[in-house]
This record gives C-alpha cells, structure tokens and sequence, in this order.
C-alpha cells in the first residue's frame, strides 16, 4: 500500500508544473505589411497574450525588388512572409505596453516601453517551445528574455527546418546571466531572420516544464520493484 502511495505521489508532483501561453495567436488579430523598417502594437488588452499585449516590429534591411515584409496574425496563426530579395528581420515582443504612438515608421523607442506588471516568474518551466509551419527554408530563430529594467537579457538561437516542426530553447542553453533570471521577467522577444525572402507561420509560443511525468511514473515503478525485493528478503 505504502509503494502504491509513492507512485501515485510522485505522479501528481509530476504534472503539477502546467505550460504557460505566451501566444497562440488565437486574438488580436492584425496586418504589418511594409518595404521599410515600421512597427505596430495590439490596442487593448488580447487574451491569449501573456498579460495580453504584444508588439509587431519590421526591420527591413534590403528589398532589392521593391517587395514588402508582411507580419499578420490571423485565424490562430502568425505569419511571417517576405518578398523576393527582402532582409532583415521580423520581433514580436511581449511586455506590459506602450506609451509612445501605437504604430509608426522606424523603431519604436525602448523608453516608451513599460515592463511586465508583475514580472513574469517562468521558474517553474524549463523551456520555450516554437511551434511552426510552412518554413520554405531554414530560418533562424532567436529568443530574448529581458531584465525589468529592460537592459539586461539573455538571448538564444536556433534553427526551424524546412515544412513544420517544433523547436525547443532549453533555458539552460540561454547566454550566460543570472541564474534566476526567467524568475523576474519584464519582456520576451521572438525574432525572425530574414535572410532572402523567406516565409514562415507561427501557430504557438509556449513555455513548457520538463516532461517528467513519464520519468516520474517509472521511478515509481522502480521503487515498488525495490520494496518488493526487499519484503521478498524479508520475509
């Protein structure tokens, strides 16, 4: 009885971390389509949205073809489509909001920004999870995590293969900081290399715990082999 009360302890604690959302892109639905560097933020609070706010920023280094770098969120989706030719970069970031004009040419100014309210605590969780479609080339990813004060950050990036796929940034692969940095975030930032014209669409942007629900049902199962040994010895 008491080998059964183990396991099913260790399987509770197992799943008591749950995956956080920072966007399913299920709400707040909007179009940023330019041939130069602009910007857009959501208006109002979205659910869905990690405290319900996001921003779109286009960095547009080169359209040779005079071609447009489209970021639109629509029907649960993220959609990041450039023109033939088209370079630079396609952020969206996650923060409290922002006091400068809602939209504009340019970038926007980090002065205006205002940090998560809390900050956000993703210690419980061990990583962010990229889910994607329709990648037309492999596309770098970089995921940033900023300080309150919005200066300080850790940063990591990967690559999505071509077609669909997940890709995972263990927070321990993270550039070097502060140990407890995803404990005290103030904002999360996803950008996507454009390199040459390339699309790709975004369905999910999670924060995951480790997956040790499995790991924790068979260390159960090994400690009712073991007391049941030893009760054999015993008896």
């Amino acid at each position: 009885m008491k080998g059964r009360l183990i396991l099913v302890g260790i399987a509770i604690s197992a799943v008591s971390h749950a995956d956080v959302i920072i966007d399913d892109f299920t709400d707040g639905a909007f179009l940023l389509q330019t041939p130069t560097t602009a910007y857009d933020t959501q208006t109002g609070s979205v659910p869905n949205i990690v405290q319900g706010f996001r921003m779109a920023q286009a960095i547009v280094g080169g359209h040779p073809n005079n071609r447009d770098l489209l970021m639109e969120v629509s029907g649960g989706k993220m959609f990041v489509e450039a023109g033939s030719g088209v370079a630079g970069s396609a952020t969206l970031q996650w923060f409290n909001s922002y006091s400068g004009a809602s939209s504009g040419a340019g970038s926007p100014n980090i002065s205006d920004y205002v940090p998560f309210a809390p900050t956000l605590d993703l210690s419980g969780e061990k990583r962010f999870r990229v889910h994607y479609e329709n990648a037309d080339q492999t596309t770098t990813i970089f995921i940033a995590i900023y300080a309150p004060d919005l200066l300080h950050t850790r940063t990591l990036a990967l690559p999505a293969a071509p077609g669909s796929g997940i890709v995972e940034f263990e927070f321990s692969d993270f550039t070097t900081g502060s140990s407890s940095a995803f404990a005290n975030i103030g904002m999360i930032e996803m950008t996507t290399a454009i390199t040459n014209g390339n699309d790709i669409t975004y369905t999910k942007f999670e924060a995951v715990p480790e997956p040790a629900s499995a790991f924790a049902l068979m260390s159960g199962a090994t400690l009712l082999v073991i007391r049941k040994k030893r009760r054999k010895r015993v008896s």
